[in-house]
């Protein structure tokens, strides 16, 4: 056995829980690689094991989409609360 190369990078994962009408509970992951774009998806149910169902993926991606943008749009019209508003 040889090693030939070995390459590191950093990457973030977001991970969201959402409970849906068809799988239940599930956990969505998204890996991000170092420029914020998403280099790999995962869908697992509430025991850890993957689900492959790219029909669900696609839903599930487009919810948290739309999530994240009514997010931005909430915090640019200074209606997200912020971590002092939380704390109170």
């Amino acid at each position: 056995m040889k090693l030939e190369s070995k390459t590191s990078s950093q990457s973030t994962v977001n991970s969201y829980r959402i409970i849906t009408e068809s799988h239940g509970p599930i956990v969505y992951l998204e890996y991000l690689n170092e420029k914020g774009h998403i280099i790999d998806e995962i869908l697992r149910d509430e025991d850890g094991n993957d689900i492959s169902d790219p029909a669900l993926l696609e839903d599930v991606q487009e919810f948290i989409d739309a999530e994240t943008e009514e997010q931005r749009r909430d915090e640019k019209n200074g209606l997200y609360p912020t971590k002092a508003d939380v704390a109170n």
